[in-house]
């Protein structure tokens, strides 16, 4: 269980402060915000001159929101290399909200008792705030969670690889030719070489075939490359990891089982680290 939590943890998510479209959508959602606290009317200060209460809601609101991308600033700043949108993880983002989610407490509360008169610096007024603030955070992260979900999730690349080599930009094709012979690349489970042969073990309607090219397996890793899901995991096999069932470690050496067979697939030591860490982002964990 242990296990299967770090590995979800280490889960790739965007850092959405790193995308136009994030920052555009945080702005927006400031201001939605903001005139939702102005029609609701929190913290019981209908008798006060409309100016100044709409300045304070819509003050409280933008500080609420602000001190995310106020501490990212200021936290990137020492910690370049943890800040890096190209390796944020779940596990990160989690982080960052357990720094924002006390600081918010205390600046929101401080905030609130010298702006607003009715209230006053005790410990009822502080979870009075916290409430408030809780039903921003709650209604703000499913907001959150559809914009990762549909606007700044990383998309595949749109590259299409012809059998020459020569790159396109369109989307990556389902079929590739390899001396004049068809290939279903999402239907390549591995690919063994042997000699000057490449060996490709092909799953088509659940019957699992072999096929066998006179290639080298440098050549074919270069026409995969543009496809994330294949692994060059030792020197004599490629591994696609939408067909690995599990992985684990026999002899201080790690090893890959694919679904479609009985295979186990040697790893090399030096990079078994590496092909670790790319299956758990793909939710492929250790057997148990």
């Amino acid at each position: 269980m242990h296990e299967k939590l770090k590995n979800y943890l280490s889960r790739p998510f965007p850092l959405f402060l790193s995308y136009r479209q994030g920052v555009v959508y945080f702005i927006v959602m400031i201001l939605i915000f903001a005139l939702l606290a102005n029609i609701l009317q929190p913290f019981g200060i209908n008798n006060w001159h409309e100016c100044h209460k709409g300045l304070i809601l819509t003050g409280y609101v933008v500080l609420y929101f602000a001190i995310y991308p106020l501490l990212y600033l200021i936290l990137s700043h020492f910690l370049p290399n943890h800040y890096k949108a190209d390796n944020w993880t779940l596990e990160k983002e989690f982080r960052h909200l357990l720094i924002y989610i006390p600081v918010t407490a205390i600046i929101s509360w401080i905030f609130t008792i010298w702006a607003i008169e009715e209230v006053d610096l005790s410990i009822s007024s502080f979870f009075r705030i916290e409430y408030y603030n809780s039903i921003m955070g709650f209604t703000a992260l499913p907001c959150f969670g559809f914009l990762v979900a549909k606007s700044i999730n990383p998309a595949p690349a749109n590259i299409r690889l012809s059998t020459n080599g020569t790159i396109h930009s369109d989307e990556l094709p389902r079929e590739m030719i390899i001396n004049k012979i068809p290939l279903i690349v999402d239907d390549i489970c591995y690919v063994e070489s042997k000699a000057n042969n490449i060996h490709c073990w092909v799953l088509h309607k659940g019957v699992l075939k072999e096929v066998t090219i006179r290639y080298t397996l440098r050549k074919l890793e270069h026409h995969l490359k543009e496809y994330s899901q294949f692994l060059r995991c030792q020197n004599s096999f490629i591994v696609n990891m939408h067909h690995v069932k599990n992985w684990d470690t026999e002899q201080e050496k790690m090893v890959l089982h694919m679904k479609c067979c009985n295979k186990s697939i040697p790893v090399t030591t030096g990079i078994s680290e590496a092909i670790k860490e790319k299956l758990r982002k793909h939710f492929i964990f250790k057997e148990v």
